[in-house]
């Protein structure tokens, strides 16, 4: 699977989380944006002689390549306001440097749990009962 499909789980509890229900909607399309573009596995790379490591629910970004990700109407003023609310709910820790900004989303495990797994058990468990009645064999008629 490319880094750049799969999917998310979104928990219907996320309506009843007192940071979502102070959102507006722009900050709730930045939510989206922001859960969509983390990492859904570890990656690692290296740029300009640094090694780069990150975990699922991590990324690096920066402000302009976030804002090419939103909707046309966010601003670079609604990307800070938004993360910086996320931040003082502890939803994700926003670190940055003067060459890109490290997003990481507090307990994505909790959340996403291992995503590969329950796509592997999703494929195997349709696989497995056609493939068992292709192979079943009536011994009454073979004799």
């Amino acid at each position: 699977m490319d880094d750049d499909k799969g999917w998310i789980k979104i928990h219907r509890k996320i309506l009843e989380s007192e940071m979502y229900r102070q959102m507006n909607g722009i900050q709730r399309s930045i939510l989206f944006d922001i859960l969509l573009s983390v990492n859904w596995k570890e990656k690692q790379w290296d740029y300009k002689g640094n090694h780069y490591a990150l975990k699922p629910g991590d990324m690096v970004t920066s402000l302009a390549k976030l804002k090419e990700k939103c909707a046309p109407d966010v601003s670079i003023r609604n990307l800070r306001t938004c993360l910086l609310l996320m931040k003082n709910y502890d939803f994700l820790t926003n670190h940055s440097t003067k060459r890109n900004r490290t997003i990481s989303i507090c307990n994505w495990d909790k959340y996403q749990g291992d995503v590969t797994k329950e796509v592997t058990r999703g494929v195997t468990k349709t696989r497995q009962r056609p493939d068992k009645d292709l192979t079943t064999i009536d011994r009454k008629s073979v004799v």
